[in-house]
């Protein structure tokens, strides 16, 4: 089950112990208790013990087989809490914790009933039933590679497949990690050497040492991601030109995803073809940019209220000004646009009239009764409660109106059947969508599929100009490869339809601030695959996709502090001395 869906989930489950919750100020904390849920399931935690209340824990001796360090960890955190007098916050927290328990057990009955889990919980219910005998592996081998850090759930299913199948894994390390006892990064690893040395299933074969060979390090200190890919780009022109080493033994390493699109762009047209292992996030095109613009204009409008009853609805100027700025709505209506921002400038508007806005855009309404243009969708007043019940709802019906518009509009400056097809696929993923609501049931649309087939699906940014580097010698095809902005919006109105469909399923009407929080945790994991060539030309990707690949010569941009590593605060709900008495992460 998908993070979004189970929050939901959860939160049907709390509500039943705290009656008064109402979904929106719940939404962050409950990310952060499935966050906690799924690493106790995935470190195999006794729950019982650890979501023990305050009344429980002066019998934890005699109930759990604890060990000595864990009774004292826990009896150190709960020593804070058993006083006479608590203080508000932690009366609050008692309150809670004492719920917690209940919460969890409740969760996955529920989540089991509907035979749904979260990862944590699926990875724990296949290490019990393959312990219990209960399930068999239906593979006769099973090869693995590229672990470093395992949860306790990892470990059981490593030591299950390498004792009872003809099982293999293989571990890739560097001397430098291995043999320092002082490096940080191998302290994992060192672990799991020790453990499992001896055992023929586990191959340490691929031990490295890097620093044994020399090597030619160049650090170079550019401003701005475009001024980093330029630079980049005349290298591997230099490297081309003067054949300083291979393209195949070559890779381009990208510390931060949103630098591909300016990289693609720099690349030089000696270089043949190229190769993207990576995807591109969603939320890195101008096609978000254009829905996080749009919910800023209906969050910052103003409009009737009890004091004004008979106000009309304004839009803040800057919000208007991104939005037709943006290269999505810019390349429609070019020449009025330029006569919008002309205007907004030299009389300096701070707020403006739907109305105002729509009316410069006349030309472009449809001559079909009661259609309506892009314009008139983009600047549609989502706050009357005659026509939406809420702003989400609203701020919904204007995502995929405005989507379907920018789609129209690429099949009329790009005529091409492949469109035609994709747009009979909107459609029919539309219909599938209310028919999956009216009976009831879950969206299951395939988060894999594409737009269009993988052997016409979008390359490369570069492509429009470098046909070479994706489909050589066929022109026929190269003619019928469609923007890669159909791809956009394809994914954008999935993940819209899918966040839909769990809002009508779970009947929450949640404001707008929630619903963009929704939404924006919908597309945050999803990337826009490429298609290229694995074993041939330059190598692009991310740092994750470098894993237990060598390349002899290595191009990396973005090197950070920010991007690498990436700073990811843990804010758990569980305190810090209850993990460290249970085997959590900390």
């Amino acid at each position: 089950m998908e993070g979004t869906q189970a929050v939901f989930e959860l939160f049907n489950s709390y509500k039943n112990h705290e009656p008064e919750a109402n979904f929106d100020s719940f939404y962050a904390w409950g990310q952060l208790v499935l966050k906690d849920f799924d690493e106790v399931d995935r470190y195999m935690a006794d729950t019982d013990a650890l979501f023990a209340n305050l009344k429980d824990i002066r019998d934890l001796d005699d109930v759990f087989a604890l060990a000595p360090e864990q009774l004292s960890f826990i009896k150190q955190f709960w020593r804070v809490l058993d006083k006479d007098e608590n203080t508000d916050i932690e009366k609050e927290f008692i309150r809670i914790w004492e719920v917690l328990g209940i919460v969890y057990k409740e969760f996955r009955a529920n989540l089991q009933k509907n035979k749904a889990a979260y990862e944590g919980m699926a990875q724990r219910i296949v290490v019990d039933e393959l312990l219990a005998k209960r399930l068999t592996i239906p593979f006769k081998r099973v090869v693995l590679g590229g672990f470093n850090a395992l949860s306790t759930v990892e470990k059981c299913l490593i030591e299950h497949l390498t004792a009872h199948h003809n099982s293999k894994i293989y571990w890739d390390t560097d001397a430098y990690y291995m043999d320092n006892k002082r490096q940080e990064a191998g302290h994992y690893i060192r672990q799991y050497h020790d453990l499992w040395k001896n055992n023929p299933h586990h191959d340490w074969a691929c031990q490295t040492n890097l620093l044994s060979a020399h090597k030619n390090l160049r650090v170079v200190g550019v401003p701005l991601k475009v001024g980093q890919a330029k630079y980049t780009g005349q290298l591997l022109r230099q490297i081309v030109d003067k054949q300083l080493f291979n393209m195949v033994d070559t890779a381009v390493v990208l510390g931060d995803e949103s630098m591909l699109f300016p990289m693609l762009y720099s690349l030089p047209e000696n270089i043949e073809k190229i190769n993207i292992t990576m995807g591109y996030p969603l939320r890195f095109t101008p096609l978000y940019q254009l829905l996080e613009a749009l919910v800023q204009l209906h969050k910052t409008s103003e409009g009737a209220s009890a004091t004004q009853p008979k106000a009309k609805t304004t839009y803040y100027a800057k919000f208007v000004v991104q939005i037709v700025n943006n290269p999505f709505i810019k390349v429609i209506a070019p020449e009025a646009i330029g006569k919008l921002l002309y205007h907004i400038e030299r009389d300096n508007k701070i707020r403006m009239y739907p109305d105002s806005i729509v009316k410069r855009f006349e030309e472009y309404k449809p001559q079909e009764e009661g259609a309506t243009s892009i314009f008139e969708d983009l600047f549609e007043d989502i706050s009357d409660p005659t026509r939406y019940v809420s702003s989400s709802m609203g701020i919904i019906s204007v995502f995929e109106k405005v989507l379907k518009h920018l789609f129209n509009h690429l099949k009329e400056t790009n005529p091409n059947t492949l469109l035609d097809d994709a747009n009979a696929k909107i459609n029919e993923d539309e219909e599938a969508a209310l028919i999956n609501e009216a009976i009831g049931e879950e969206e299951t649309t395939d988060q894999e599929t594409l737009l269009f087939d993988p052997e016409n699906a979008p390359q490369t940014a570069s492509a429009q100009n470098t046909k070479q580097k994706t489909n050589e010698g066929d022109e026929k095809q190269e003619e019928k490869t469609p923007p890669i902005e159909a791809e956009f919006i394809y994914e954008m109105l999935k993940q819209l339809r899918q966040l839909d469909g769990i809002l009508r399923r779970y009947r929450q009407l949640v404001t707008l601030d929630t619903f963009w929080k929704l939404f924006r945790e919908v597309v945050q994991g999803e990337k826009l695959q490429f298609t290229g060539e694995p074993v041939r030309g330059l190598q692009i990707m991310g740092f994750l996709e470098t894993r237990v690949l060598d390349f002899k010569n290595l191009i990396i941009l973005s090197v950070n502090e920010g991007n690498i590593p990436v700073g990811k605060p843990l804010n758990p709900v569980i305190p810090h001395s209850l993990p460290r008495a249970f085997g959590l992460p900390t």
